[in-house]
């Protein structure tokens, strides 16, 4: 449970179905694995956070560079209006970048991909943004933004759209079962969701089997097809609006107050978000004194106890069994789930108390009912 991976199979079909075989994706996909070989531990590349120039500082002090686009940036509700249309692409948070283009933009795919934004008002400008959540991180790869005041300087749209975009990335540390979630899903839902489902989102370093296993969310955060940006050759579709990149300020959390799109949304709109993509039934928990029909037997309130086996293990489980149950407790110990995700998802959702040594797993209280108890034991001294 501590970090959640379909089998062979299931991947291999989902990569069949998102992503038909050609010597070119299957190059990309043993690059990917390269780079997933290669990567520096979790640690160490998370540990380069607190060094990538004072990213705490920085978000209260904006850069000269954020400051300069400012001057000519701004945006516009009304995205058809490319006369006052005007990219911002801010860059002085050290931990991700955002940019947003309201207008004329142009997304061109392929390798180098890059966005570009038409308005007479916005002086010839360019950024490389990496857009994932975790900038710093090894083996991202960069998006060029760039502002062109002509539409000869333009890559020629070869589609139109009336909905906006968002070009986000998947690469980093997705796939640890805590990232998906305070990395990309946490994030997506901050900088998407005020789209409603209109929105079609631009994937560098799409991993379909990984899309596939979260596609409930997907789902709900997009209507529209996902584009393979890095092999969109050929392509260059036109959109009113396009955001590039995607973060959270706060780790698994959501603070309204630092929210730059408006949203005012916090960690109970994206459980209920959860609930909702995956139609779970329980919004709250068990009320002590409830009754279960017809029988009128009282219902026992349902703890769920989440096992580690290799390592910060409860050395004395039958014993923590046993006392929860002398407390009114119907118990479950779980280990790593054998069950589809979706089903994984309703059990998680039937408990009232969840129990666990830190890691990973834990990360499944977002699919507890609002108001049920997690309790998280953090072991004394190094966490090995």
């Amino acid at each position: 449970m501590e970090e959640f991976s379909r089998d062979e199979e299931e991947e291999e079909k989902a990569k069949a179905h998102t992503e038909p075989s050609t010597p070119r994706r299957q190059e990309k996909q043993d690059e990917s694995e390269q780079q997933w070989a290669g990567r520096n531990s979790i640690e160490e590349q998370l540990g380069n956070e607190m060094k990538s120039d004072n990213w705490e500082a920085k978000s209260q002090d904006k850069n000269e560079e954020a400051a300069e686009s400012k001057e000519f940036g701004g945006g516009t509700d009304d995205y058809n209006n490319v006369a006052n249309a005007k990219p911002i692409c801010d860059t002085s948070f050290g931990k991700y970048d955002i940019c947003e283009l309201a207008g004329d933009a142009r997304a061109q795919g392929g390798p180098g991909a890059t966005v570009t934004l038409v308005s007479p008002r916005a002086p010839p400008k360019e950024w490389q943004i990496k857009p994932y959540s975790r900038k710093y991180l090894d083996g991202l790869k960069a998006v060029t933004v760039r502002s062109v005041p002509n539409p000869g300087d333009a890559p020629q749209c070869t589609t139109q759209l009336n909905i906006p975009a968002m070009v986000i990335e998947l690469g980093g540390l997705t796939g640890n079962y805590w990232h998906d979630f305070t990395d990309v899903l946490v994030p997506l839902f901050i900088g998407a969701r005020r789209f409603n489902g209109e929105v079609q989102l631009l994937v560098v370093n799409l991993l379909p089997f990984w899309v596939d296993r979260y596609k409930r969310i997907f789902g709900q955060i997009s209507r529209h097809d996902i584009v393979d940006f890095e092999n969109d050759d050929g392509a260059v579709r036109c959109y009113p609006h396009v955001v590039v990149g995607y973060g959270s300020r706060k780790e698994f959390t959501i603070d309204p107050s630092l929210d730059e799109t408006g949203g005012d949304y916090t960690m109970l709109d994206f459980t209920r978000f959860l609930r909702h993509a995956y139609s779970l039934p329980r919004d709250r928990p068990i009320k002590l004194g409830d009754v279960r029909p017809p029988g009128g037997r009282r219902r026992r309130p349902r703890m769920i106890i989440l096992e580690r086996t290799n390592s910060r293990k409860i050395l004395n489980l039958p014993e923590v069994v046993a006392a929860a149950e002398a407390a009114g407790f119907k118990v479950t110990v779980a280990g790593r789930p054998k069950a589809s995700y979706d089903e994984f998802t309703r059990e998680m959702n039937s408990f009232d108390v969840m129990v666990g040594v830190h890691g990973a797993g834990l990360t499944n209280c977002v699919y507890l009912p609002t108001g049920a108890v997690f309790l998280q034991i953090v072991p004394y001294g190094r966490l090995e």
